[in-house]
């Protein structure tokens, strides 16, 4: 009998070998092969004439042999017979094959072969249970891989069941419906099988649902109508469970790839305020960088705390870690950075990765949080300077000034660097920025042929000045903190002589926190980075074009070509512990002094006064400048490595440019403006006229906001004016200030009207301070415990101080009731 299966290799066997019979199970689709023992008479019958015939075939061979040679020669033959009594049986998906090997005993022997020492083990080659397991698990899951992408023509191959549903199908209707299934969207393809099993089921006698697949005009089974139309088993299922619970349309409670869900639209706009109010902006490229003491997990904590707060829905912390990623991933929290560092931060941090106790990190993590608003509220604060000047650009003027990193700007500067371009001299350019809120950005350049320190900033301030048409009463400036360059008592002397000279009315000056130094000036910077690494620039000119067009609205680049030595002519005091203060107030006193005041932040209420005068006097008639220096640029090494580097300027005017150059630097003889100038008279001459103290004091009063300020009497008729010092008539529930003089002690008082007759007020008293929120007052009631009542009393009408107003939205006293606090004080 001729045993053969296509794509396998054939064997050919006796009619009395005999077929082990073998078990299917239906649910695993699995064969059990049963080896063990045999409980057929028939089968012994079959194996023993086997047996005998061996025997038999040995004795002619050696009739001489003795019983123990026979079992020998018995065992030889088996194993030389092996490849002829091996057989292969078909299951759904693998071909199995057993060994038929017989016992002296007349049962079937386990297929366990022994070594020489008499031990059991495997044959060569084979494998483990353990791998045989691994194996299939692979194929299974290979299998499962590859079915979604089979063809028509590799899907009728495939067993869906013992009745091979898919061999009787036809290519053409395979890919018809494949075709017509996959124009739908994901939500059509669940309703059109929720359609289906509603139309395509029947219910049985026994209550069991009976339910017909058909491809084409074939029915089949379940199994090959999923794998036809790609449908996964857990979409089909969870279809049927909805079929079943009497459902007959599918909401589409789904949304569209790439959308968001509300709450995560949230929590990334909280990020991205987040991100605002305390990331910095580096100067060298687009990203953004927190305060290096915080951690992803803890912004994810004041993000559910907030929204714990506001009684919003928060989203998980993975997701919010995921939004982070893809959409805000120019925001990082650095670990290490080359430019300053806030040792607070860094302390904090340090503290933190290493501190177990638990009372000891929530003073840690409070540490932070505080000084995490502080930097905020600076932040704010120059964020509130810049909006007014932009507002009210009559009144207010706000600048900031800083350096960009030299590196950036070196000379010539090529898109793609060589082994020799790397490592070639070149000439070194400074560049300083300045933003005038709401008017331009500036960036004067230089080649350090002045010193870069107090001298260089005051002459930059001077242009900048210069360019304006006027200057406003008020002056916000903004600086790094850095003593050379910025904070130091040339850059304060010489903001008091723009006060006496009446220039400004008020100079305020703010220095960020140290660690916390990139505002808007350092987005500048960084759009010129990014615009040098995509252009190559091979002279000052073209650096000062190439500034221009980095950015939107186009910057102004100017060649600095004057420095002016303040340090020499201004006669300035000494000075000391002017280190600490974080803002400055320059204002005139009633001698016509410039008096300045200082804060250690921004946020502190109380301004504290200096001793003494900084500016002894302001006769400055001749302003001297500083003449160029060039003796720091090392022409012996500049001039033969731009020789060298001239191969790869593309034009012609770059090489004349740069031996131009280099002659005038080595003959002394570059040419800077020296004209003689009164850069006094020019400043006192774009000084805005003083408005009139009626004017002044109606531009105080727009200052307000419109809930601040009590409405004026709607009058019917002819307004009637005025008489001179005539106070304006009071009503009930207005707050007047009192100086009453009952409560002389205290100061200031407040109170809210509650009636007026000829003679007195009957007012409320409130309590507050000159900078906090007020509120009502009460006292306890006499002879009853515990019980309090309104604190009221009356007062004369020459008592009352001001007109009447309102508090503002925050409970706090208006500003012109704040100044007469301190003119009765």
């Amino acid at each position: 009998m001729d045993y053969s299966v296509p794509g396998f290799q054939s064997t050919t066997c006796c009619d009395d070998d005999y077929l082990n019979v073998a078990n299917i199970d239906d649910e695993n689709e699995s064969v059990d092969i049963v080896d063990d023992e045999v409980e057929d008479e028939d089968e012994d019958e079959a194996l023993q004439e086997a047996d005998d015939d061996d025997d038999d075939d040995e004795g002619d061979d050696d009739d001489d042999d003795d019983d123990d040679d026979d079992d020998d020669d018995d065992d030889d033959d088996d194993d030389d017979d092996d490849d002829d009594d091996e057989f292969y049986y078909l299951d759904t998906f693998n071909f199995l094959s057993i060994e038929d090997s017989v016992s002296s005993d007349d049962e079937i022997s386990p297929l366990i072969p022994t070594t020489k020492a008499g031990k059991r083990g495997r044959p060569r080659g084979s494998t483990s249970k353990t791998t045989v397991v691994e194996d299939n698990r692979s194929s299974e899951m290979s299998t499962k891989q590859k079915m979604k992408n089979l063809t028509a023509e590799q899907l009728k191959s495939v067993p869906c069941c013992i009745l091979l549903c898919l061999v009787g199908l036809m290519i053409s209707d395979i890919i018809t419906a494949r075709e017509d299934f996959s124009t739908f969207t994901k939500h059509e393809k669940s309703q059109f099988v929720l359609d289906w099993l509603r139309s395509h089921s029947c219910l049985e006698t026994d209550g069991k649902m009976l339910y017909t697949f058909i491809i084409g005009t074939t029915k089949v089974c379940l199994g090959a109508w999923l794998m036809v139309l790609g449908i996964p088993k857990s979409t089909f299922y969870a279809v049927r469970n909805r079929f079943l619970n009497g459902e007959q349309k599918l909401d589409n409670c789904g949304k569209k790839k790439g959308s968001m869900t509300f709450k995560a639209v949230n929590a990334l706009s909280w990020l991205e305020s987040f991100s605002r109010q305390y990331a910095e902006k580096l100067p060298n490229t687009l990203k953004m960088h927190l305060p290096p003491c915080l951690t992803k997990g803890y912004v994810h904590d004041i993000y559910m705390q907030e929204c714990i707060d506001q009684d919003m829905e928060a989203i998980s912390k993975s997701h919010f870690l995921l939004l982070w990623r893809t959409s805000l991933s120019h925001v990082a929290i650095p670990k290490r950075s080359r430019f300053s560092k806030c040792d607070k931060c860094t302390l904090i941090k340090i503290e933190l990765s290493k501190c177990k106790d638990k009372a000891r990190r929530q003073q840690l993590l409070k540490k932070r949080e505080g000084h995490l608003q502080q930097q905020n509220a600076e932040r704010r604060k120059y964020y509130k300077h810049c909006s007014k000047a932009k507002k009210y650009p009559e009144k207010y003027m706000s600048i900031i000034i800083d350096a960009m990193d030299q590196n950036k700007t070196m000379l010539p500067h090529f898109l793609y660097v060589g082994k020799y371009v790397s490592g070639m001299w070149k000439l070194k350019v400074n560049l300083v920025g300045v933003i005038v809120h709401g008017i331009g950005i500036y960036g004067f350049f230089d080649i350090f042929q002045w010193s870069h320190g107090s001298n260089l900033t005051i002459s930059v301030l001077i242009h900048t000045f210069m360019m304006m048409e006027s200057l406003p009463p008020t002056f916000y400036l903004q600086m790094d903190n850095c003593a050379g360059q910025n904070k130091n008592r040339f850059v304060l002397g010489f903001l008091c002589l723009l006060i006496e000279l009446g220039i400004f009315e008020k100079v305020k000056v703010s220095f960020l926190m140290v660690g916390h130094t990139h505002e808007d000036i350092d987005q500048v910077f960084s759009r010129f980075s990014n615009y040098l690494s995509k252009h190559a620039v091979a002279t000052l000119e073209k650096m000062l074009t190439a500034f221009e067009n980095c950015y939107q609205p186009s910057p102004i680049g100017i060649k600095t070509s004057q420095v002016y030595d303040f340090s020499q002519n201004l006669e300035i005091d000494n000075i000391s512990g002017h280190s600490k203060p974080h803002v400055f107030k320059i204002q005139k006193d009633s001698s016509g002094k410039a008096k300045m005041f200082y804060k250690k932040w921004s946020t502190d209420k109380e301004w504290q006064e200096t001793t003494g005068n900084i500016l002894k006097n302001t006769n400055i008639k001749n302003l001297a400048k500083i003449p160029p220096d060039f003796s720091s640029i090392d022409t012996n090494r500049l001039k033969p490595d731009i020789e060298k580097a001239k191969k790869y300027f593309k034009r012609t005017e770059d090489k004349d440019w740069w031996d131009k150059f280099l002659e005038e630097i080595e003959d002394n003889n570059l040419e800077y403006e020296d004209e003689e100038l009164d850069i006094i008279q020019q400043l006192l001459s774009k000084k805005k006229p003083i408005a009139s103290e009626q004017n002044v004091q109606q531009e105080d009063g727009n200052e307000l906001s419109d809930e601040d300020k009590p409405i004026e009497p709607v009058i019917i008729g002819k307004k009637l004016k005025k008489k001179s010092g005539e106070r304006a008539k009071l009503t009930i529930g207005q707050m007047i200030l009192v100086d009453c003089r009952l409560y002389a002690g205290e100061w200031p008082q407040v109170g809210q009207i509650l009636s007026i007759d000829e003679n007195s007020l009957e007012v409320h008293w409130f309590k507050g301070s000159k900078t906090s929120s007020w509120t009502p007052c009460t006292r306890q009631v006499k002879g009853e415990k515990g019980k309090r009542e309104p604190w009221t009393d009356k007062v004369s009408h020459e008592e009352v101080k001001s007109q009447g107003f309102v508090l503002t939205p925050g409970k706090c006293l208006p500003k012109v009731i704040k100044e007469l606090i301190d003119k009765y004080c």
